[in-house]
């Protein structure tokens, strides 16, 4: 009887340990957030670039939903295994992410929009519940 509790115990901290990282998720898999959590930059319109921010999946803050900032002001709420697509102008954009209640603090990044090459990015979590906001490929 020991010994099987013991199995039991090793197998939820192995699963709980596994479980606090997300993984990248292609845009191409993830779903569309709602229209109601896309706030601004919703229409593609001759002269905007495509900006692609896709929220990993995984167990860590997955009960809450990311905030999309662009340059300070709230442009869409993305949940895990979601994705929004911003259709920006071009220019200079201090892209952000964070939650107010699940994510620890605000991440930044400089995005330089320019006609002709879309941008992506992912929202991920390391081990320690740390967001981060990565530039990447659109897969």
């Amino acid at each position: 009887m020991r010994a099987s509790g013991f199995l039991i115990v090793a197998a939820l901290l192995l699963a709980a340990i596994a479980g606090c990282a997300t993984e990248p998720i292609s845009a191409s898999a993830a779903g569309a957030v709602s229209w109601e959590n896309h706030l601004l930059y919703t229409s593609a319109h001759q002269g905007t670039v495509p900006v692609t921010i896709v929220r990993d999946e995984g167990l860590t803050a997955s009960g809450c939903a990311a905030r999309v900032l662009v340059n300070d002001l709230v442009a869409a709420y993305v949940r895990a295994a979601e994705k929004v697509t911003l259709h920006i102008p071009p220019g200079d954009y201090i892209l952000g992410v964070d939650g107010p209640y699940c994510l620890r603090g605000l991440v930044e990044v400089e995005a330089n929009v320019r006609l002709g090459k879309p941008r992506s990015y992912r929202i991920g979590f390391d081990a320690d519940g740390a967001t981060g906001l990565y530039p990447t490929v659109n897969r």
